[in-house]
């Protein structure tokens, strides 16, 4: 793998070998064969994680769906399986398609649930882990499959009789935004090692951020589905997602928008089992030059990604894959 040097970004130059980081600074030489990019001041972050997601049903890139579905649960789940055929949803185009977008917007590492059932059987896991094996070395997926207060309670108890702290998330935990014993509950997660994934809905109580985080608890987000049979909304973007966390916990101040931009790398790298990408000599090369000031202005306006580098190569410029 030959050798690059981001030149001129900020915070410095950025000089990449076998995949990592290698050095930063001001003015750094470039060795005998090394690819410069000129970054022309484009500032450089860790390239994102999106940590719950839906690959396998995804709309996306397909003709608008009408929504018509009834407002219970029991109604999307059984319009879900309905319209699965008469779509003509394939699992394995419509998850490389959606997981391809994520890349070429700055995201090289997701998570994503899978669905199973009497109907599809294994067709859907079978499509994902392919697409997986395919994708190694540009893009790093999960396949996970699915985990109120009274059941976080239940969680927690099995997570410490089985000796599970630090495997094991929570998705959503919406309850956490209505109960009193919230504060509690938060403190009983962090001690089990018991992470939470949020997707900051704005039509559901959630997760506080500041809340759980001063409790030690992990938490990081999510897209959820992205333009499937349950809902018209979301991106794959998680700059987007990021900002979305903001407002929902109404963060302002420059330094709790940074916070918000840790659920989709550092944090949620760590909450994930991900390998951490970050800013730091010695750590994979997973970056992505957008137009901004800082990290602030990014989450906020979220500009076009430039460049995008996932395991020390370039994968997209902006926002087109490269071959």
């Amino acid at each position: 793998m030959s050798a690059m040097l981001l030149r001129g970004c900020r915070p410095g130059d950025i000089l990449i070998r076998e995949g990592r980081i290698a050095g930063m600074g001001a003015d750094l030489a470039a060795p005998p064969g090394t690819v410069v990019e000129d970054a022309r001041g484009l500032l450089a972050l860790p390239a994102f994680v999106e940590g719950h997601a839906h690959l396998d049903k995804t709309l996306w890139g397909m003709t608008w769906y009408v929504n018509e579905v009834g407002p219970r649960l029991i109604d999307r789940i059984e319009n879900e399986r309905a319209q699965r055929g008469r779509l003509g949803l394939d699992p394995a185009r419509q998850s490389a398609r959606l997981a391809r977008e994520f890349l070429a917007r700055g995201t090289t590492r997701i998570r994503t649930h899978v669905d199973i059932d009497t109907e599809i059987g294994l067709r859907h896991v079978e499509a994902l882990l392919e697409l997986r094996d395919r994708l190694r070395g540009v893009q790093d997926i999960q396949v996970a499959g699915e985990l109120g207060a009274y059941a976080l309670d239940l969680l927690i108890e099995r997570t410490r009789a089985n000796g599970m702290a630090g495997q094991v998330t929570a998705s959503h935990a919406f309850c956490l935004g209505e109960v009193a014993r919230a504060p509690a509950v938060y403190e009983a997660l962090a001690e089990a090692g018991i992470a939470i994934a949020t997707t900051a809905p704005a039509s559901r109580p959630v997760p506080a951020m500041r809340a759980a985080r001063a409790a030690g608890v992990r938490i990081f987000t999510g897209n959820d589905g992205i333009r499937d049979t349950w809902t018209p909304y979301n991106t794959p973007d998680m700059l987007q997602r990021a900002m979305i966390v903001g407002l929902k916990n109404d963060l302002r101040r420059d330094d709790e928008i940074a916070m918000a931009f840790s659920m989709i790398t550092d944090w949620a790298a760590e909450a994930c089992g991900f390998e951490r990408c970050g800013l730091t000599p010695g750590e994979r090369a997973d970056l992505v030059l957008v137009e901004a000031q800082n990290v602030a202005e990014a989450v906020v306006s979220q500009p076009p990604r430039r460049l995008v580098i996932s395991h020390g190569r370039v994968v997209a410029r902006d926002g087109v894959m490269t071959p």
